[in-house]
């Protein structure tokens, strides 16, 4: 949709906003991370406290549905400790329920 192509050109332009002020890096996968800890803590502090563990559970999320199998493997540990924040979420569906599980 046009809208959805709007959203992901603010976004890139966003992104790519950020890579030339330092705050963060891309690789040649076109993947993103923060240049600096203290740059991923700085940033991590903005976000609500109330909202801090539904954020890394999604983002667990999206990790998980974008990484190839040999990918999972390598970063098995990032992704389940990101999903785990969202247990309180996920307490009802007991398809998630049983794949953090599995990757715990």
């Amino acid at each position: 949709s046009s809208e959805g192509n709007k959203k992901s050109d603010s976004l890139m332009l966003c992104l790519d906003f950020c890579v030339d002020e330092g705050l963060l890096e891309r690789d040649e996968k076109d993947c993103y991370r923060f240049s600096h800890d203290q740059v991923s803590s700085a940033t991590f502090s903005l976000i609500p406290e109330k909202l801090r563990d539904s954020i890394l559970f999604h983002i667990g999320e999206a990790l998980l549905k974008r990484y190839s199998h040999v990918e999972l493997e390598n970063n098995i540990f990032v992704v389940t400790g990101l999903l785990n924040h969202g247990v309180k979420l996920i307490s009802r569906d007991n398809k998630k329920c049983n794949l953090l599980s599995k990757l715990n």
